[in-house]
């Protein structure tokens, strides 16, 4: 792990073609630069030493582990064995060297709470922040994927803790999310938001086709959506927001993501109109792009998204109407329009018939308590019908003036 400070956090073994070393087992590079780095042993296989610790290099003459190394308690898991071996599958390996690169790519010895990581005998699976299931995954060993240009058909199967989930919210991450995190192919949930992260979201992160969450929100990231994110076709929970240094448009693609149900963008640096294909996002549930600078026309096509309960779009530019087709989205519970350049009649346009619940008989309904009931779902209903406004609203549970 030390060696991997150096050439801009890559081991300096496993450069080579731009930090990977040529070929792939299971589709899988980013195991390659690590096992190319450890297999130069010089004319022995013992390319890995059981070292309880980070892994060792073993050549001939050079650091080799003393013998009372070779097997050490593991205090995590309790009990003793062996740790990286020469025969140890390359997953687990590229797992391994992952979340080194993870760890001190993004600031790792100053973290609010660090433990176990890296540390001698413990599995990457104890470390805190870390969440793993039993998988079965390719016994392929290094010397087997060194060799193969892919997975052999008649590769068997083997029961490993593979790495499903990292949670290190609000814990002092500082740094770049490395490109190496495509390493751990079996993540389902990213959870790093409320850190210091910079730099750019790596494309690479539309490679993990078993992510449900990603949460990146409240950071100091920058560039723009990847276009890649687009394919996370699992992907139910999507979190960008609070990263104003993130810019560009949104990109189309994200209307491919057909699992998912929320979406948040909100206090970012987006600009130019939200794209049409959202509205191909039918499981959708939760909308947020507020405070961007995004412009153009509320798209008539997010009408289809019945699932749909909170949509804010508040503090933008958007201009024209209100899409009438929205007045049929009978689940909306909450709708903020406001801070925008809308001008529209939302009581004329069948919103008000929206609301849960109606006053001073705007609704034509028997009057109880001074409430009405009108149908719908819409608690929180918000638009410029202040001071200045162009919005005409009777119904609205607040008015906002541009004034």
């Amino acid at each position: 792990a030390s060696n991997g400070q150096g050439n801009n956090g890559y081991a300096s073994n496993g450069q080579g073609n731009d930090g990977y070393a040529n070929g792939g087992y299971a589709g899988n590079e980013y195991a390659q630069g690590y096992a190319q780095g450890y297999a130069e042993a010089e004319g022995t296989d013992d390319v890995l030493a059981t070292y309880g610790g980070d892994v060792q290099m073993a050549r001939q003459g050079g650091l080799a582990p003393a013998p009372e190394d070779f097997e050490r308690k593991d205090h995590i898991a309790g009990g003793t064995r062996p740790y990286l071996r020469t025969d140890t599958p390359a997953y687990r390996v590229a797992q391994r060297y992952s979340a080194a690169v993870l760890y001190y790519s993004l600031g790792g010895p100053g973290w609010n709470s660090g433990r176990y990581w890296l540390e001698p005998g413990v599995h990457e699976c104890d470390f805190v922040g870390i969440v793993c299931e039993d998988v079965v995954i390719p016994a392929l060993t290094l010397a087997e994927a060194l060799a193969s240009d892919g997975l052999p058909d008649d590769v068997r199967g083997v029961v490993e803790r593979v790495v499903v989930a990292v949670d290190l919210p609000e814990n002092g991450l500082r740094g770049e999310i490395p490109r190496e995190i495509a390493g751990l192919p079996m993540l389902g949930r990213l959870n790093l938001w409320s850190n210091e992260i910079s730099g750019t979201i790596p494309s690479q992160i539309g490679t993990l086709n078993n992510l449900a969450t990603v949460k990146l929100d409240d950071n100091l990231l920058t560039g723009y959506v990847p276009s890649d994110l687009g394919r996370l076709s699992s992907v139910r929970d999507l979190s960008l927001s609070l990263n104003p240094g993130i810019q560009g448009r949104i990109p189309a693609e994200l209307g491919d993501m057909s699992s998912l149900e929320s979406l948040d963008l909100g206090g970012m640096g987006l600009r130019g109109a939200v794209p049409t294909a959202l509205g191909r996002l039918e499981n959708l549930t939760r909308l947020y792009l507020q405070n961007n600078r995004l412009g153009g026309t509320l798209p008539d096509e997010y009408g289809v998204l019945s699932g749909l309960e909170e949509l804010v779009l508040s503090g933008n530019g958007f201009v024209g109407g209100v899409p009438a087709s929205w007045s049929g989205l009978r689940n909306l519970r909450r709708l903020e329009l406001q801070f925008n350049d809308l001008e529209a009649n939302l009581d004329r346009e069948g919103f008000c018939s929206m609301m849960r619940t109606g006053r001073d008989g705007r609704f034509g309904r028997d009057e109880v308590g001074g409430q009405y009931n009108a149908g719908g779902q819409l608690d929180v209903l918000v638009a410029d019908c202040g001071a200045g406004g162009r919005v005409r609203c009777d119904c609205c549970t607040r008015c906002a003036g541009l004034d």
